[in-house]
Parts: structure tokens; C-alpha cells; sequence
């Protein structure tokens, strides 16, 4: 069947049917606690997990008549700790060698950064400072041009691939429907490419700590009947961090 007899189906399939559109609720932005929340959890696991989250401050909402700071936190982010040369995966990974993997996410509904990574439970303080460190930089506008430019180039070719999918184009449909937005793969291509350096340190310097969570390797125990007993949940504690202390969360997507 061709494009046109597929839509012809639809159409007829449809044509009796009046749809009801309701309104799209609200977005609660995401605000930072006045004490950053921090979680701990032990367990008899070889390798622990670290989360750390920031508030942007701006999300969808506040910025939907600035779509050139949405891009300018999408390059952020693609720089930070998403494409393979990313700031975290040379630095914290490879430069250091303070974790397995060590990743960013935006989710700017809400307003959201995040980075995750998998670390030796004993490295967990000297990863977290390092994190803080790269954001550090970039909020600072410490960054090479080539940096950037491959940012660009990184979350140009996701744009790019979007139509090489037909779930692909329906996920950024949707999105763009429940964000009230209308632009297409290829002017965010275009807006992706004007983005300075001065936009992406006003969007990194937004970044205030909110939460961090973290799986602690409490050692593997030998189980009774051989081998190891892996994964068995020890303790939890929860604490609040001290007013001041800065902290961290993790993943891929948000704004891509």
C-alpha cells in the first residue's frame, strides 16, 4: 500500500468519530529543596551506583517563547555527559578512572539534570567532586570550541535519525504535542547550530543541587551452599545533607 492508501484508510476510519480534546494540565516545574536531599543505600553488591540530580530552574513552560535556550541546554547536556567524547566520559571515566560509566540526562518538563554512573563504593566522594567539578567548568564557560562543535554535531545526528523511524517520529510528535510545540526535527537542526558557548554557560549556571542517591557496595558475602550471594538487600539509611552541600541524578533523554 502507498502513503496515500494508508492515509485514505485512516481517514475513513475515522470520519465518523469527533474527537474531544482536553486541556493539558499544568507542569509543576521542579524547585530545589532548601537542604538537598541525600539517600544512601547498602548493599552486598560488587559495584555501587551513584545518582546525582540538579534543578535547571527553567523547564518547557518558563522557556516555550525561548526555544534557543531549550537548544542551548539540549548542546549542555549532549556535552556534559551524553555523546562519547562527552566531558563526564573523559574525565571521570577515562582521565580518572573514577567509575564504569558515568552518563547525562535532561529532562526539561520538569526541569531536570541528571547523571548516573556505576563506581568502586571507596571512590564514591572523589567521583562526586569530579562531577561537580565538570559542570563546574562548563557553568563557568570554561570549554573548547571543538567541544561544542561536537556537541552540535552529536545531537544534530540524533535529529537527524529521528526520520529514519516511524516510532521515532511518533515519540517526537508526542512530545512535542504535550509541550505545546510545533517545530520539526530539522529547525531544531537548524536552532542547534547557532547556539554560542555565552547561552550554554547561562543555561549550566541555572544547575542548583537537589538530590543524591547513591548504592553503597557493602562487600559480597559467600552464601552457605557456595559461591556468591549477590544483590541481597543488607540496610537502607536515609539522611539530609548539611545546608550548602551540593549534590547530584542520572540517565539519557529529556529534551532528545
Amino acid at each position: 500500500a502507498t502513503a496515500d492508501e494508508v492515509a485514505d484508510t485512516f481517514r475513513s476510519a475515522f470520519a465518523g468519530w469527533t474527537p474531544h480534546p482536553l486541556p493539558r494540565p499544568a507542569t509543576v516545574r521542579h524547585t530545589p529543596p532548601a537542604i538537598p536531599l541525600s539517600v544512601t543505600e547498602d548493599m552486598a553488591v560488587s559495584q555501587g551506583k551513584l545518582c546525582m540530580g540538579w534543578s535547571c530552574g527553567e523547564n518547557y513552560d518558563t522557556l516555550r517563547q525561548d526555544p534557543r535556550q531549550l537548544a542551548a541546554y539540549a548542546v549542555c547536556n549532549e556535552l556534559f555527559g551524553v555523546m562519547q567524547s562527552s566531558l563526564l566520559f573523559r574525565h571521570v571515566r577515562e582521565e580518572l578512572g573514577l567509575c564504569y560509566f558515568c552518563d547525562s540526562a535532561l529532562d526539561m518538563t520538569k526541569g531536570i539534570l541528571w547523571v548516573s554512573c556505576g563506581i568502586r563504593s571507596e571512590k564514591r566522594e572523589e567521583a562526586e567532586a569530579a562531577i561537580r567539578r565538570q559542570l563546574a567548568e562548563m557553568q563557568a564557560g570554561r570549554i573548547s570550541a571543538s567541544d561544542v562543535g561536537l556537541a552540535k554535531l552529536s545531537l544534530q545526528n540524533s535529529y537527524r535519525q529521528i526520520r529514519d523511524s516511524q516510532a521515532s517520529m511518533e515519540v517526537f510528535s508526542f512530545c512535542r504535542l504535550m509541550n505545546e510545540t510545533s517545530d520539526s526535527p530539522e529547525e531544531e537542526l537548524a536552532r542547534i547550530a547557532t547556539v554560542t558557548p555565552e547561552e550554554m554557560g547561562y543555561a549550566g549556571g541555572l544547575a542548583t543541587a537537589t538530590i543524591q542517591a547513591a548504592i553503597d557496595s557493602a562487600g559480597v558475602h559467600p552464601h552457605p551452599r557456595g559461591g556468591d550471594r549477590r544483590g541481597r538487600h543488607l540496610c537502607r539509611r536515609y539522611r539530609i545533607l548539611p545546608a550548602g552541600h551540593r549534590l547530584r541524578g542520572g540517565g539519557r533523554g529529556g529534551f532528545r
